[in-house]
């Protein structure tokens, strides 16, 4: 067998090897696990996580206290009001003890809202830095670690094979020393 194409087989031959038989290479399952993660099934699940912790926070706790506090004390300055300028039992009295519990509705909803989308924040921020830890610890694949090796093995034999065959370009010594160093090059075969 040629020397050449058995070198060939040598160098190359566990790259090409273990890119058949080895399955998927390390940036294919790192890119795998990125898809993962930008799932929007995985995101909304990430989202609903973070959303719970925000609701059963100390934070969401006093939210909701500050709340109910300042709805108490507009329902008392109102009928306080109210009963100062004698419109009690009018209509507009009516009207007016109504409002306290929309607005509190209306608080508890802008709270829980604001919970739900600081949980997406959150699982966006989580996300990023796991796709951001996944690529800091991608290197060379193991295929391509083989053949870079299998390339400078191969390189040194094919300089050595070319040489011997007399259709390698012989070393020359450069040096700052040799001042005629211009005619040690060999002219070029044209």
């Amino acid at each position: 067998m040629d020397p050449v194409i058995l070198s060939l087989l040598m160098t190359f031959g566990p790259a090409l090897l273990s890119k058949l038989f080895g399955g998927k290479s390390s940036g294919e399952k790192a890119m795998d696990k990125i898809r993962a993660l930008y799932d929007p099934a995985y995101r909304a699940k990430l989202q609903a996580q973070y959303y719970q912790q925000n609701l059963s926070s100390p934070a969401y706790s006093q939210a909701q206290g500050t709340i109910a506090a300042g709805a108490n004390q507009s329902a008392s300055q109102i009928a306080s009001s109210l009963g100062q300028t004698g419109l009690t039992p009018s209509g507009t009295g009516a009207i007016m003890s109504g409002v306290i519990p929309s607005m509190v509705g209306h608080n508890l909803a802008g709270l829980r809202t604001t919970a739900y989308n600081a949980g997406g924040t959150a699982a966006d921020q989580s996300i990023e830095g796991m796709v951001r830890a996944i690529l800091a610890t991608q290197g060379p694949s193991q295929t391509q670690q083989m053949f870079g090796a299998g390339t400078d093995a191969f390189s040194k034999f094919l300089s050595q094979y070319l040489t011997q065959k007399g259709l390698g370009v012989p070393k020359t010594q450069i040096t700052r020393q040799n001042p005629n160093w211009a005619g040690q090059i060999p002219a070029p075969v044209l």
